[in-house]
């Protein structure tokens, strides 16, 4: 007898009220150099380069200020007390509580909450926990994971499998993302890349959704491979290192990633798609990791034969920047309502590792 199937029954978002343009960063960042003096870096003349480069014209950040103010260059914000919610857990609520009212569920159903980020704000106790005790999700086992951007599909994944495997009934992927505090924004090769955000779903079986728009999942993937092209070397052993002068923050060797991450998540995507026998003409929506518009571009030619339609795979990185690992999921919240009963849709994601996750789904 076959086990339950697993549906992603409700999504959720949090996007800061902060907007930071093109604009007002080429500002910032001219000003930085000025006052520092002759160095190698040269000023913007215009925002052109970064939509060039990128696709990106702004994105929400969780501090305006201290990221354009020259002399810090990074979001300032305030210690919290152990008593009060932390900054992850607290915009993770606002995309779980969205995320549990769209499935319909109530808090303390839930059997499982998983949170994921490029970067948590501490080492323990896990995020996932204190968002369990913050939804009042008391019956729930609750865990992190790291997977760099694709901890979303992981998370996803991880969660399918238990509702299979009939040990719980319904689950919660949180991901919590202030990738703002991980970038040096004197770095002209990667200061405009990243605004914060959070996403979340939720996944039931099959039996028990009540929702109107689901998402029957019909399959997953994972794949990693070992990779410097993108690091952060920032953990717990930096403050033992000597010579350590400033901290660690990421870096990316753009032409080499986009060179690697374009064949590595088409590849992934048409494998995938070929162990479920379903060809890519018959997917009618691709929600990518919002990493870089061209990288999606190429993605979509090489799985399409064609250029990108944005209605097959739309996008948010034009106005929110990189969500680092929950940009996939905030576009499949976005842009999921209007598909019909039985059109299938890929989440895909990939960055840091290498890794590379895919979700297929079908609309029920």
């Amino acid at each position: 007898m076959a086990g339950p199937q697993a549906v992603i029954s409700g999504s959720g978002v949090f996007h800061p009220a902060h907007e930071i343009t093109n604009e007002e960063l080429v500002d910032s960042y001219n000003t930085f150099l000025k006052r520092r003096g002759a160095g190698g870096e040269r000023p913007y003349a215009d925002a052109t380069p970064i939509v060039k480069a990128s696709g990106i014209r702004s994105r929400r950040v969780i501090d305006k200020d201290g990221i354009l103010d020259v002399d810090r260059m990074r979001p300032r914000l305030a210690r919290r007390a152990a008593t009060e919610l932390s900054m992850q857990a607290e915009i993770g609520a606002h995309a779980a509580r969205q995320a549990l009212a769209a499935a319909g569920l109530e808090p303390a159903r839930l059997g499982m909450v998983i949170a994921g980020a490029t970067a948590l704000e501490r080492a323990y106790p896990a995020i996932a926990i204190e968002l369990q005790q913050a939804l009042g999700a008391q019956d729930a086992c609750a865990f992190d994971i790291s997977a760099a951007c694709s901890c979303a599909t992981f998370a996803i994944a991880i969660a399918a499998d238990a509702i299979v495997a009939g040990s719980v009934d319904s689950a919660l992927v949180v991901i919590p993302e202030l990738a703002t505090a991980q970038v040096d924004f004197r770095d002209r090769t990667s200061h405009f890349i990243f605004g914060d955000g959070a996403a979340a779903v939720v996944l039931q079986a099959a039996d028990r959704v009540t929702a109107a728009c689901s998402f029957r999942i019909l399959g997953h993937a994972r794949h990693t491979r070992f990779s410097n092209a993108i690091r952060n070397d920032f953990g717990f052993l930096s403050r033992c290192i000597d010579e350590a002068t400033e901290p660690a923050t990421f870096r990316q060797n753009g032409v080499k990633v986009m060179r690697d991450v374009v064949p590595l998540a088409s590849g992934h995507i048409l494998e995938h798609l070929g162990r479920l026998a379903i060809q890519p003409g018959d997917v009618q929506r691709v929600w990518l990791h919002q990493a870089n518009a061209h990288i999606n571009k190429l993605i979509c030619e090489k799985l399409f034969g064609r250029p990108m339609d944005e209605r097959r795979a739309p996008s948010i990185l034009a106005e929110h920047g990189n969500l680092a690992a929950a940009g996939a999921l905030a576009v499949f919240h976005r842009f999921r309502d209007d598909l019909r009963s039985g059109s299938v849709g890929v989440l895909c994601s990939f960055g840091a590792g290498y890794s590379a996750g895919s979700v297929v789904v079908q609309r029920m």
